[in-house]
């Protein structure tokens, strides 16, 4: 039970145990999506190759024979953890690695869409809802400058309370404005 909550990354276990042998207990370690990846060291006074063989097909990550050798039990341990952190930082990377994939092909998703459209309003309900995708924001504006280049207005937004659209209005100044028009042009 204590493994099922997340707090043992390692169990030592004797091969004969009173109730459920070590065997059929690390088979259901291993069959639990809670507990599956959890480190287990088998440990026994039966040192036959055929014993051994067994606790590791079981799903033991490795097996140990009493009496127990401290010289040997201490790297056994270490190497696990180390196991253990690799694979962890692994799934990390990996959950990371599928949030980049959903990314570039949302922004793969947009660039179809702008280059497909002639119209602003469209684009504008595409990159809003990307947008929306890519980072789980309720709130999302696009704002665009006004025909003088002056103020920036709110050309489509979601989430957006309407009393707040008429105050959007920003200033802008005019060497911003030159930035954007110099990368526009």
């Amino acid at each position: 039970e204590a493994a099922r909550n997340g707090s043992i990354d390692l169990v030592l276990m004797d091969m004969m145990m009173p109730n459920v042998d070590g065997l059929e207990a690390t088979r259901r370690l291993r069959a639990d999506p809670f507990t599956r990846d959890v480190c287990i060291i088998m440990l026994s006074a039966k040192d036959d190759p055929s014993d051994v063989a067994a606790g590791l097909q079981a799903g033991a990550d490795d097996y140990l024979t009493k009496p127990l050798n401290k010289r040997l039990f201490l790297p056994v341990v270490r190497t696990l953890a180390r196991m253990r952190r690799t694979w962890r930082e692994m799934q990390r990377s990996r959950g990371v690695l599928g949030e980049h994939a959903r990314s570039l092909g949302l922004l793969l998703d947009l660039s179809w869409a702008m280059a497909r459209t002639d119209e602003l309003g469209p684009l504008l309900g595409t990159v809003i809802e990307m947008v929306g995708l890519l980072t789980a924001c309720r709130r999302i504006s696009v704002l665009l400058p006004d025909r003088d280049h002056r103020r920036l207005r709110i050309a489509r937004s979601i989430g957006l309370d309407g009393q707040l659209r008429p105050q959007s209005d920003i200033p802008v100044e005019g060497t911003i404005v030159e930035f954007q028009l110099n990368n526009d042009g």
